[in-house]
């Protein structure tokens, strides 16, 4: 009797131990998690990556490391990089090294380079499972990204997925201030490699620079959990009212005027299409409008966000 108490004890440790371990799954996630991510935004945001994820040249987020989770954070665009948000026409998959079907924005789509995923994603990835030897049923992958980098984020989690080092993770991707930058074909494509649950997509209501980069039949991508900023942001409206423009360019606060001069706003229509850009642009320039879309406010926003969301699931079930 002792020994089959011993035994069955034994077992029952054992499965609490696998199920702490075991690979997450986007269900799994908890408020906590959303709070661990959006601080990764904010610091691959803010400071120079300690672990750097490069596309050609320029550092365009970081990885890090905790326990048995790896983390792979793309920040939002710095500076002239939103230029490759303009070219919104349609790219094939076909034309990468990506095996989705369907297109994608053409300005970041190009940008994808498997080379750069393998040195600066997977090379320090499998390097830090030698060093661990965590076995790989028990180490998670969550992959975050906002705005620009939430294309970015997708595109890294796909390529993972066939990568013969890698496939046999299934990542979680956290999207902040996502666009439609996949069509209704890629998004199909993208969910026979990874599940639905696993993509999470957080939007401001109203957070309309998230459409610039819209594409022609442009499909929203994994589970969607919209807040509001006014109401979840402890300090959105403070930042609207004072006119803050967080996160912006010297250069460009000194054209903030140019929105309400008669004289400027007819040289901006004339000018900027020449350039493939709407003169729409000139609208982010609206304190509201700007302060939606900022990191900031989605750090604050998000976890409250997804807490009721999970709050709404379990009354409905």
């Amino acid at each position: 009797m002792k020994r089959l108490i011993i035994v069955s004890s034994l077992i029952f440790l054992s499965g609490l131990s696998h199920q702490a371990w075991a690979e997450k799954r986007g269900e799994d996630l908890s408020e906590e998690d959303i709070k661990k991510s959006v601080a990764r935004i904010l610091k691959a945001f803010r400071n120079q990556p300690t672990q750097p994820i490069t596309e050609g040249k320029v550092n365009v987020g970081e990885i890090s490391t905790e326990e048995n989770e790896f983390y792979i954070t793309y920040r939002p665009s710095l500076g002239m990089e939103v230029l490759a948000c303009i070219d919104k026409s349609l790219y094939p998959f076909s034309n990468t090294s990506l095996k989705i079907e369907g297109h994608g924005h053409k300005g970041l789509t190009k940008l994808f380079s498997s080379k750069d995923v393998d040195t600066t994603i997977i090379g320090p990835f499998m390097k830090q499972m030698k060093k661990t030897q965590i076995p790989s049923e028990e180490m998670t992958i969550i992959i975050d990204g906002m705005s620009m980098g939430t294309h970015r984020a997708m595109e890294a989690a796909i390529y993972l997925k066939q990568h013969d080092d890698t496939k046999t993770y299934t990542p979680i991707v956290l999207r902040y201030g996502d666009s439609k930058t996949f069509d209704e074909i890629a998004a199909h494509s993208i969910y026979n490699f990874l599940p639905k649950e696993n993509i999470i997509s957080f939007h401001a209501r109203e957070d309309v620079i998230t459409e610039f980069l819209d594409i022609e039949r442009g499909a929203s991508l994994g589970t969607r959990i919209e807040f509001s900023a006014a109401d979840d942001s402890p300090t959105y409206k403070d930042r609207v009212d004072h006119q803050a423009y967080t996160h912006m360019m010297p250069n460009l606060k000194n054209i903030i005027s140019w929105r309400t001069d008669p004289v400027m706003q007819t040289i901006a229509n004339a000018t900027l299409p020449l350039f493939g850009i709407t003169p729409a642009v000139m609208n982010f320039l609206e304190p509201a409008i700007w302060e939606r879309h900022q990191p900031l406010t989605y750090a604050e926003c998000c976890p409250k966000a997804f807490k009721r969301f999970r709050g709404t699931e379990e009354k409905n079930q």
